[in-house]
């Protein structure tokens, strides 16, 4: 990805601007689904992220000039499991859950205040309306249960501040609405 800008200021208040890569992981996952009866499907699903060893996740602290050098995350399994009902030949309802290993360990909450990547499990709940050959609208909405982690603030020489703590705490809702049109 394109190298990513911000801009910000020291304690004393002197403006600067920094920026760092940050790629996309490498995601290795398998799935399986199985269609139980003809109105019911279930399907459920492996990932291992490899955060660990991406640019931009896999480096924690400040560099010399005092810019984050990464968001120190290491890499994740997550698990899902989902359930389709076809109501009818139009309409079928869809649930899922979802859990994941937390990629931000303790010692890197300091540095990832504006990217506190803490959700561990989520719901969702949806449905599917056929409105004919080629047009479909999906309607989902999903649930990112509250988590939080704390752990220590630093100093721009990687030293941890004695007694000090940074708590992120997340959560999360959102609602997705999909057209689909098939040429």
């Amino acid at each position: 990805m394109q190298k990513m800008q911000y801009t910000s200021q020291y304690p004393d208040g002197t403006p600067a601007t920094f920026g760092f890569r940050l790629d996309y992981p490498m995601i290795v996952g398998a799935g399986i689904g199985y269609q139980i009866t003809p109105k019911l499907l279930v399907a459920a699903d492996e990932h291992w992220i490899d955060y660990a060893n991406t640019r931009g996740f896999s480096q924690s602290g400040f560099a010399p000039n005092g810019a984050v050098k990464g968001f120190g995350w290491r890499s994740i399994y997550a698990t899902a499991v989902g359930f389709q009902y076809s109501v009818n030949g139009r309409l079928a309802v869809r649930a899922g859950y979802n859990h994941s290993d937390n990629p931000v360990p303790p010692s890197q909450q300091f540095f990832n205040v504006f990217a506190p990547a803490l959700i561990q499990n989520s719901a969702t709940a949806g449905a599917g309306y056929k409105v004919d050959g080629a047009r479909t609208i999906d309607v989902v909405y999903l649930h990112g249960f509250s988590n939080a982690v704390s752990g220590p603030a630093y100093m721009t020489n990687n030293a941890a501040i004695p007694n000090s703590v940074v708590r992120n705490r997340l959560s999360e809702n959102e609602l997705s609405l999909q057209f689909r049109f098939k040429i």
